[in-house]
């Protein structure tokens, strides 16, 4: 039997825990990115994490505290992931992370006073695009992309249909 191929356990990253949960979310330069959700009273509690394999390298990226929710939508272009997760009951943010702390921030975070919604994220080349809707425009779909040199988002598109662009705008 190969021993290289016996699941082993690196690192208890929530140690106490009854059974956290875990997604995995992609590597970047050779790091495993993961993150772990455990219950509070209210929502979840969710971190980033990276490893490269050992349990000396593998560490929180940032903890997003309570009321965060498990990351969705994960794609990623060259060595950065983006994601989007609820960072409270009812706001969505659209992440990036390098796999540091620093380089892991929100990139566009949506009113929780208002309905909204970002989705649809898809890489064309090293161009991070995404639809996203708001309630103050008439809840009107609009295609975005990430600008790579700021990380700004920039419309590219509104009035996104199932048939196109609507021609009037």
């Amino acid at each position: 039997m190969n021993q290289n191929l016996i699941p082993f356990l690196i690192k208890d990253v929530e140690p106490g825990s009854d059974s956290p949960g875990l997604d995995l979310l992609g590597t970047i330069n050779g790091n495993l990115i993961f993150s772990t959700f455990n219950p509070p009273v209210n929502g979840l509690n969710t971190k980033l994490w990276k490893s490269d394999g050992s349990e000396a390298g593998t560490s929180i990226v940032r903890d997003f505290g309570g009321s965060s929710f498990p990351p969705s939508s994960t794609i990623k272009v060259d060595d950065v992931l983006y994601f989007t997760m609820n960072t409270s009951f009812q706001n969505i943010s659209l992440f990036r992370s390098d796999g540091t702390e620093s380089g892991t921030f929100a990139l566009v975070s949506l009113d929780p006073r208002s309905p909204a919604n970002i989705g649809g994220l898809t890489a064309a080349g090293n161009t991070v695009y995404y639809t996203g809707f708001d309630s103050s425009d008439s809840f009107q779909s609009k295609l975005f992309k990430i600008d790579n040199n700021t990380n700004n988002p920039v419309q590219v598109q509104q009035n996104v249909t199932a048939g196109g662009a609507n021609p009037s705008n």
